[in-house]
């Protein structure tokens, strides 16, 4: 019996009750199982149920119990709640304006239909919460939008739009509020559409239902950063654009987050919501910084440990070169050129080109820290260091959207270039360069490194005594 039931609430069906010359039937007809089935017409077919039924099938078994009751009491609550689930909630609608009119005709349907179920042990105290649809309206409602950002969250960063302020480099010193043009992606402005309408039912829908609503709001928007980088751990771990669009994606959002919680802060409905909990919006922000920073630290280790294998670091007498020095370096260049390729194209100008600019300088560190280590350096070995070094400093500068502002994104760069000039030069060159402390060698070197090159490159003679005791602090 409890199937009978099962198929009228599940399905969008017809009951026909038909007679012949020997049987009382009871047909149900599928319509269409694809179709949400209308609480009204569920309420309906079970009349036509409950009618048949005590009409023919309710014979007395003890005094005034008879079957339908003893059906009743076995199936009233799963009836009840199937009703209730699979019918009323999702028939209640989606616009809070007509939400009154919906309860006032669900009222007066269950309240016909009691009438039946009462008499044959049907009826449950779950039918109550008919009167209780406000509560159910919202619940479906922050349902609803959570669910949608959850969808939203999953899809794939890579396909992305531009957004933002093009970058002018004459206001580069000047602070600014825009927000300067980069990729985010193209899910974002559909997630900010939904935190516009949840807003709108928040300032515009019944007050009882704002706490609710605002609770949904900060779940979705304020678990942004840590939803998408679990979700898309594995890409954000190892894809250059991936993380780059989701560290543009929590700043955007930041941004939006900030603009809204001024107007949360004014408003006459909300501003009562605006309490501590509230700010969290900034760690959206932080956490997408720390993924990307996490994966600039990574690529500097990845660089380190390729540079390490030239053994520059090891080396107290370099007279000779590993064979592979030259090709290592060129791995380095290699691997930046890269994500040149992407990061240009997705991250603003400015942090593009801080962000391979750390990079590339970690590597320039690298090779001058080695390089004024070293105790002894062949003449034949700095030869082919000058040769190999001017890779390095054809290639990086053609790192940057602008290659005459490496010096200001490497500030090893001018250093570098230092260090080339001394591996070719000759004493007095040097002294020159030097100037008294005046030069710009003096800029770029501790007069202790200095002195550590020339001991590596010029033999013991008066001459470099000469040059040494005229450079100090």
């Amino acid at each position: 019996m409890e199937e009978t039931f099962v198929s009228v609430i599940k399905y969008n069906c017809s009951v026909v009750h038909e007679e012949d010359d020997e049987f009382e039937v009871l047909r149900i007809e599928i319509n269409d199982v694809k179709d949400n089935v209308k609480y009204d017409m569920v309420y309906q077919n079970i009349i036509v149920i409950i009618d048949f039924l005590m009409k023919y099938v309710n014979c007395y078994l003890d005094g005034d119990l008879g079957v339908v009751n003893i059906i009743g009491m076995e199936i009233k609550k799963p009836l009840a709640e199937s009703v209730f689930e699979e019918c009323i909630l999702k028939s209640v609608p989606k616009d809070w304006r007509v939400v009154g009119k919906f309860k006032e005709d669900l009222l007066v349907s269950t309240k016909e239909l009691k009438k039946k179920l009462i008499p044959c042990g049907l009826y449950d105290k779950k039918w109550e919460c008919v009167y209780d649809i406000e509560k159910f309206y919202t619940q479906n409602r922050c349902h609803y939008f959570n669910e949608k950002a959850k969808e939203i969250m999953k899809r794939d960063l890579h396909s992305m739009i531009e957004v933002g302020t093009p970058y002018n480099p004459r206001n580069s010193l000047v602070e600014s509020d825009e927000f300067l043009c980069c990729s985010i992606s193209s899910n974002i402005p559909e997630l900010i559409k939904l935190g516009e309408n949840l807003i709108s039912e928040m300032c515009d829908g019944p007050t009882e239902n704002v706490n609710d609503l605002f609770k949904t709001y900060k779940g979705i928007f304020f678990n942004y950063g840590d939803f998408v980088a679990a979700y898309h751990q594995k890409l954000l771990e190892t894809i250059p654009q991936q993380v780059a669009l989701f560290y543009n994606n929590c700043k955007y959002l930041y941004r939006q987050l900030s603009e809204w919680d001024q107007m949360f802060e004014t408003h006459d409905k909300l501003n009562e919501f605006c309490d501590d909990s509230s700010k969290a919006f900034y760690e959206v922000e932080e956490v997408g910084r720390v993924f990307f920073n996490s994966f600039v630290d990574e690529q500097k280790n990845q660089i380190e440990a390729i540079l390490k294998q030239t053994n520059l670091q090891n080396k107290k007498t370099l007279d000779k070169l590993e064979d592979n020095t030259e090709k290592l370096l060129r791995q380095c260049l290699r691997q930046q050129e890269l994500l040149k390729t992407v990061w240009s194209k997705v991250l603003s100008y400015p942090v593009y080109n801080e962000t391979i600019g750390d990079i590339f300088s970690s590597m320039c560190t690298f090779l001058i820290n080695a390089l004024v280590k070293i105790e002894d350096i062949e003449a034949v070995v700095a030869e082919n260091l000058i040769e190999i070094f001017k890779v390095v400093l054809n290639r990086g500068p053609k790192l940057f959207s602008d290659p005459n502002e490496t010096s200001i994104y490497v500030p090893q760069w001018h250093k570098f270039n230092e260090v080339i000039f001394i591996l070719g030069a000759s004493l007095v060159d040097i002294n020159d360069r030097w100037a008294d402390g005046k030069g710009p060698l003096a800029l770029h070197f501790k007069s202790y490194e200095l002195k550590q090159l020339i001991r590596a490159l010029f033999q013991n003679t008066d001459r470099r005594a000469a040059v040494l005791a005229k450079i100090h602090e």
